[in-house]
């Protein structure tokens, strides 16, 4: 039987990655239009975003099939049941050394001055907006993200044959350059690889998502606790808790390596989706 399935080159991805952008900018445009304070609402800014990259997840799994599933598209197979805890674990412990390259980059470029830590605005709202924050940056935001990039445009990648590096690399960049902050794009570029090595040894979407939601939760949930401690000591003990990271990564590589669960999935997501089209007597 043919392979009928479309090919799903870098710079397609690229292409794809840009479109997001633009929809994204397109969609806080018309609501700024609309209301000029969405522009400092974060909970709005996070929900649009998250509706941008859903958004274009589908219209692009609808160009390069992933499978007879959602599920199946967006690469949420099964996975080593001691990957999801160390997914927990390096998520919160990547926050301190991603701090210290944002700490190190603000110091190469200063601040204007301008804009306030994320914290302080955190702190500035009612509870019921807190917990919209939590669901919006914490849950709603890191699904929509990675169902996009390590989801729609990793899977897309590997079923159009390209190796698990490039399309964890492909996506990390994508990822980066569309959180469009050049004092962030070192930390989350950072970030970004770690996700894509969860995402690439483990054949599933989960633990990528479980680490962006857990690394997403830490500067949120501290700030809404008042856990101004909790932020010094890390930056404290930096070294320290990237050496852990280390360790953490290490172990996760190694359990998935060998994990049969793992490399099946890792097996699954390589093969292209052949959509057949039924015809009278066949």
């Amino acid at each position: 039987m043919p392979d009928n399935s479309p090919v799903f080159s870098p710079a397609k991805a690229a292409v794809w990655m840009m479109g997001a952008l633009f929809c994204m900018v397109l969609l806080l445009g018309m609501a700024s239009s609309l209301n000029h304070e969405v522009m400092e609402d974060q909970v709005s800014l996070g929900a649009l975003s998250a509706v941008s990259f859903l958004l274009v997840s589908s219209l692009l799994l609808g160009r390069y099939p992933g499978g007879p599933n959602l599920r199946e598209a967006i690469g949420a197979r099964a996975f080593h049941p001691l990957l999801l805890p160390l997914a927990v674990l390096i998520g919160v412990t990547a926050q301190a050394p991603a701090e210290s390259l944002r700490d190190w980059v603000e110091r190469l470029l200063p601040p204007n001055g301008s804009g306030e830590p994320a914290g302080i605005v955190l702190l500035s709202h009612s509870r019921a907006e807190s917990v919209a924050l939590v669901l919006v940056l914490v849950g709603l935001v890191p699904l929509a993200e990675e169902v996009f990039f390590r989801g729609a445009i990793y899977g897309a990648l590997r079923r159009s044959q390209h190796s698990a590096p490039l399309a964890a690399v492909i996506s990390a960049l994508g990822f980066t350059l569309c959180h469009v902050n050049v004092r962030l794009l070192l930390p989350i570029g950072f970030v970004a690889a770690i996700f894509g090595l969860l995402r690439a040894s483990s054949g599933s979407l989960y633990p990528s998502l479980v680490a962006h939601m857990a690394f997403n939760a830490v500067p949120v949930v501290t700030a809404m606790n008042g856990w101004t401690a909790v932020e010094a000591w890390g930056r404290a003990h930096s070294v320290v808790i990237a050496l852990g990271l280390c360790l953490t990564l290490l172990v996760h590589y190694l359990i998935a390596s060998r994990s049969t669960v793992a490399r099946l999935s890792r097996s699954q997501e390589a093969k292209p989706y052949v959509t057949v089209e039924a015809s009278g007597g066949s």
